[in-house]
């Protein structure tokens, strides 16, 4: 009986959890997917306008977070070469969001449209209603 509880258990929580840095987008961003390169513009801020026009918002935590280096990692980017980017990017006019939670990060993105962030953590993947992940490619 223990092992039939523990095998559900783990089928239920491999399905609905994930535990990872995870970039997620609005769903009114009219991307799903985009390459290791691209996301990396695109969450240093190097991309100011989606393909339809409209502006790019993120959300992150501060360039130094364990979440933003284990991300830069996750793309291949080492995080200092990722956090200076992300400064210069700053200063010529991105519109990034340096928020102090991964809650935060899930709230902006929530409440702006054409909007992405990079969230940290445990999250239930049947409550993403009104954001997604976005898919990266090779």
């Amino acid at each position: 009986m223990t092992r039939v509880l523990v095998a559900i258990l783990t089928a239920v929580l491999s399905y609905t959890v994930k535990a990872d840095t995870i970039p997620i987008i609005s769903i009114s961003v009219p991307v799903t997917e985009m390459s290791e390169t691209e996301a990396f513009k695109l969450y240093t801020g190097e991309y100011k306008k989606w393909p339809n026009g409209t502006r790019v918002t993120i959300f992150i935590q501060d360039p130094d977070s364990i979440s933003v280096k284990a991300f830069s990692i996750k793309l291949g980017i080492t995080p200092s070469r990722f956090s200076s980017r992300i400064n210069t990017n700053l200063s010529d006019g991105a519109v990034i969001n340096i928020v102090d939670t991964p809650s935060q990060v899930i709230l902006g993105v929530l409440s702006t449209p054409n909007s992405a962030g990079l969230y940290s953590g445990f999250y239930i993947v049947r409550n993403m209603t009104s954001i997604t992940e976005l898919v990266l490619t090779k």
